[in-house]
């Protein structure tokens, strides 16, 4: 009987470990070169739901990325921040996810992103937010030496539980010298509070008494 008790212990652990959130993930891809960092894994040591990257990678001189997530249920209203300097020519696809375990029910995703675009040369951008794989919103961007840029966008879904949210940007620089890109981009939630709400319903109640008192 105690072995038994036992087997259904570890069994009980090993379904724990399988629904705990994956860390907090940071993708660079130039052509054939690629560099991922993981939040408390090797040179990320600390595990904050916070990587960064800085360096050269492939056509690109200079590359400083940061991916910052909030932990746990905590993530209302930012889930996800992506914000990067860039620095060379052609194409780089930098990409922020993480899984996220047991949080409420979203009703909307708000996309958010500004910078500048092609210092010393033109560039475009492709934002995109994936929910486990599939693009739920994207913003483009395409501007000339460093033009200012922002933009956001809604995207009506519901998630709960577990799924993967993933930030993608996709860079294109064209011209010659160090064209230079930088941009902050963001995934926030959209949940109405009970307690704002039943301050819109106030008002709204105020209101029509006003009107009424006017008629």
């Amino acid at each position: 009987m105690n072995k038994w008790l036992l087997l259904g212990v570890g069994a009980l652990g090993l379904a724990t470990s399988q629904v705990q959130a994956a860390p907090l993930t940071l993708t660079l891809t130039q052509g054939a070169n690629t560099v991922t960092v993981v939040d408390g894994v090797g040179s990320d040591a600390a595990l904050d739901d916070m990587v960064n990257f800085n360096g050269a990678l492939g056509t690109f001189n200079i590359n400083v990325s940061t991916a910052l997530a909030a932990p746990g249920a905590q993530s209302f209203p930012s889930l996800m921040d992506l914000n990067s300097i860039n620095v060379g020519i052609g194409n780089l696809v930098i990409e922020a996810t993480k899984t996220f375990a047991g949080l409420p029910a979203i009703n909307d995703l708000l996309a958010t992103i500004g910078g500048t675009l092609g210092s010393s040369g033109s560039a475009s951008l492709l934002y995109e937010i994936l929910i486990d794989g599939v693009e739920v919103t994207e913003i483009a961007a395409a501007g000339s030496n460093a033009a200012p840029f922002s933009d956001s966008d809604f995207a009506a879904f519901a998630e709960d539980g577990e799924y993967d949210l993933t930030l993608r940007i996709t860079l294109n620089h064209t011209g010659s010298g160090f064209i230079t890109t930088s941009f902050d981009a963001a995934a926030q939630t959209v949940v109405p509070e009970p307690a704002a709400l039943a301050l819109f319903g106030a008002g709204l109640l105020g209101l029509g008494v006003v009107r009424r008192r006017k008629a």
